[in-house]
């Protein structure tokens, strides 16, 4: 049987899973933030990202609510809850990603205490984890129409290019530059860093995607059996 999910369906219910994670990372971020005053230090710049994140996500969240003149905060109209979780959603894309993307700067680029850094971590990795792990239950990690399945596999490997130069470069910055001479071997470890990175990734994710779709079309069965 062919797989033809609802586009539109997909997008909202994702949205809302990524609206409700939204309030998770905050929280762990005020938790993090309160562990790292109490144990590590007390400077301003060792809280950059958790100021990044914050300022950014609810400084996004704020404006377009206010542009579209609607509510803060949960409202019962079912068309204004949507525009509302997608606003959240994507303030949860931002946080997410200033952590995943500051904290390899800060580890590999900045080599800043190892420890320190990986705090951030379970900030963006388990509401990460928790989305992942919805959206495959629900069959919601496909591509959808032809269409998005096009456009998806083309911005995925575009993405997984993309992904594999900059963790090659970040990782390996210290080995192309050694006492600030540029070093070209150190290109040589890019291109394994970066390629081992995006062949994993690649699969992973077409895996998840692949468990997903299986999921969908299990509902699809089981819809068609209830109504018949």
């Amino acid at each position: 049987m062919k797989l033809e999910a609802s586009d539109e369906r997909i997008l909202k219910e994702t949205n809302q899973i990524a609206s409700k994670l939204y309030l998770t990372i905050l929280a762990l971020t005020l938790f993090v933030a309160l562990l790292k005053l109490a144990f590590f230090t007390q400077e301003l710049m060792a809280y950059v990202l958790e100021l990044i994140a914050v300022l950014a996500s609810l400084g996004y969240l704020l404006v377009r609510t206010l542009y579209a003149k609607i509510p803060l905060i949960k409202y019962s109209d079912e068309a204004i809850l949507e525009i509302q979780n997608s606003y959240r959603a994507r303030s949860f894309n931002i946080c997410a990603f200033t952590y995943i993307f500051g904290e390899a700067v800060l580890m590999f680029g900045l080599n800043q205490d190892y420890i320190a850094v990986s705090l951030y971590i379970p900030i963006w990795f388990i509401p990460s984890a928790i989305y992942t792990f919805q959206v495959i239950q629900k069959g919601l990690f496909v591509w959808g129409s032809n269409k998005a399945k096009k456009v998806g596999l083309k911005n995925f490997k575009m993405r997984t290019v993309l992904g594999s130069v900059v963790f090659g470069v970040l990782t390996q910055w210290s080995e192309m530059f050694k006492e600030g001479v540029f070093h070209p071997t150190g290109l040589i470890w890019v291109a394994v860093t970066g390629t081992f990175w995006g062949l994993w990734m690649y699969f992973i994710m077409k895996a998840m995607i692949g468990k997903s779709e299986r999921y969908a079309e299990k509902e699809l069965i089981d819809d068609d059996t209830k109504d018949n």
